[in-house]
């Protein structure tokens, strides 16, 4: 077991507002307990033990994004994800810390099917393999609000150099723990907030997928997935999306749901006019 101190350097950049060395200063501490959850403890000094130093580690490679003229781009990349199988039912988790304001449950899984096309809502769809197109967006500041003990919103998109901005309205107590890639991967930064703190704000400085989670309430999760070109949308209500000025080439076409996985299918796209290309997702097996 490694003896670390914690930092808040991270491939993804540095967290304002109050992290854990703060805390330390000022007499407050968490402990992170075998399985993982932290326990506050005040008022002595404490060492704190990781499996793993959260110094930082080593960011992906990333090829260089050229732009080119989005008038010379003159394909489109449209389709539908939908579901196959039987449609799930709702599921809830019981809630057991602070039940007074979050209630005694909310829903497990944020899955919206539509009826009849069975088309899946907030499928984040992407183009991989892709170095150059049309212009990236702007980058722009990316807010995710504790609010009645969940995070809102659940899954969002951006480019790289965006800003992330974590607020807490609750009159509680919880963490910020953004992890990268998956709730398993390089702690990122684990911030805690008391109800009405400042924000936390990272700069965003690498792509991928940054795991959001409250380690005082395991239902509190949400997905920032960080782009370093502008081939990426959100499916619609019906399970619709569309990618626009599309550079001639091969690519992997990508469609991640946080509680049905990721799918991806190898598509080819033409000098000009417009593919189709639909997706389909099932419940991952246990």
């Amino acid at each position: 077991m490694q003896v670390s101190r914690l930092s808040t350097q991270s491939p993804l950049g540095r967290a304002t507002g109050h992290t854990f060395g703060s805390l330390i200063s000022q007499g407050q501490v968490f402990l992170l307990s075998h399985d993982g959850s932290p326990r506050l403890r005040r008022g002595f000094p404490v060492f704190i033990f990781l499996a793993g130093a959260l110094s930082a580690c080593a960011a992906p490679v990333v090829p260089p994004y050229e732009t080119l003229d989005p008038g010379t781009l003159l394909t489109a990349v449209k389709g539908q994800v939908t579901f196959v199988g039987n449609v799930p039912d709702v599921q809830f988790s019981r809630i057991y810390r602070d039940s007074k304001l979050c209630g005694e449950e909310v829903l497990a899984e944020e899955l919206s099917i539509a009826e009849g096309s069975k088309g899946i809502e907030g499928v984040v769809v992407s183009l991989e393999g892709i170095t150059m197109g049309k212009p990236k967006p702007k980058e722009e500041q990316v807010v995710i609000e504790n609010r009645s003990c969940r995070f809102s919103p659940y899954v969002a998109t951006t480019v790289v150099g965006s800003t992330l901005e974590v607020q807490n309205t609750d009159p509680i107590l919880h963490t910020t723990h953004a992890r990268f890639e998956t709730r398993y991967g390089q702690t990122l930064w684990n911030v805690v907030q008391q109800g009405g703190d400042p924000g936390v704000n990272k700069t965003l400085t690498v792509p991928g997928l940054v795991d959001v989670r409250c380690d005082l309430h395991p239902n509190m999760r949400s997905f920032v997935h960080v782009f370093n070109h502008p081939y990426f949308t959100l499916t619609d209500a019906d399970g619709r999306f569309e990618l626009t000025n599309v550079p001639a080439g091969n690519y992997q076409l990508r469609a991640w749901h946080a509680r049905l996985g990721a799918r991806e299918k190898p598509i080819t796209v033409p000098a000009r006019g417009v593919i189709t290309s639909e997706v389909v997702m099932e419940l991952r097996r246990q």
